[in-house]
Parts: C-alpha cells; sequence; structure tokens
C-alpha cells in the first residue's frame, strides 16, 4: 500500500468538542485573506481539526450556507497536505466573510493562500 496522506476529510478532522471551539475563538490568532477569516490555536495532538462557519446573518437560506460550506470543505480537503507537510497541528476555524456565493475556484484560490500563510506563521 503506498505511503500518502489520505485526501478524505474524516470526522477525526472535524472540530467538534464546545471547549476546543470556545479556546479557539477566545485565544486563538487571526488573519484574514477575504473572503475566509482564519482563526487557529496550536494542537496538542495531530490530526488538524477544522471548524468551517457560514453565518446566518448573512445567508438566510440554509442550502446557500450549505453550498458555501462543501465548496470550503472540498478546497480543504484537497489542500490539506499544505498542512501536513509541515507537522505542527493546528485547531483551524474558517469563518466565511462574504455577503455573495462566490464560485468554487475563488474559495480554493483564497484556502490555498490561507493555508500557505498559516504554515509560514
Amino acid at each position: 500500500m503506498p505511503d500518502f496522506p489520505s485526501q478524505q476529510f474524516s470526522k477525526k478532522e472535524r472540530l467538534c468538542k464546545k471547549k476546543d471551539i470556545q479556546e479557539l475563538f477566545a485565544m486563538g490568532k487571526a488573519f484574514t485573506i477575504y473572503p475566509l477569516r482564519v482563526l487557529y490555536v496550536p494542537a496538542t495532538d495531530p490530526p488538524n481539526k477544522v471548524l468551517i462557519s457560514v453565518p446566518k446573518r448573512s445567508f438566510k437560506k440554509a442550502a446557500d450556507r450549505n453550498l458555501l460550506k462543501r465548496r470550503i470543505r472540498e478546497a480543504y480537503r484537497t489542500q490539506k497536505n499544505i498542512l501536513l507537510q509541515q507537522g505542527k497541528p493546528f485547531h483551524i476555524a474558517f469563518v466565511y466573510l462574504g455577503r455573495e456565493i462566490l464560485n468554487f475556484n475563488i474559495i480554493d484560490k483564497k484556502l490555498k493562500e490561507a493555508l500557505f500563510r498559516l504554515v509560514n506563521k
């Protein structure tokens, strides 16, 4: 079996614990690469854990919020090897700031920029 990282986005990679989420938003560092705000805090153990949020205030329809979350999730899933090469685990939140639904190519490009910036911190 080849030795390469999985391209899946499994349950283990999702940030679910309320305590971890509160810690991330309270003590995490942040930067913005429009349309994404990235909050992060170093984690104690791998894998990287990710939270994706699209505010209801910006997108009233659940279908629109879910569409954007799917696009962000897919962009992260295909680009997560950037973080894996670095070695240090993080808890990360991606908050969508835009007021319009952007296409996948733009979201993918911006998320890639955000991951490179996170690696270089």
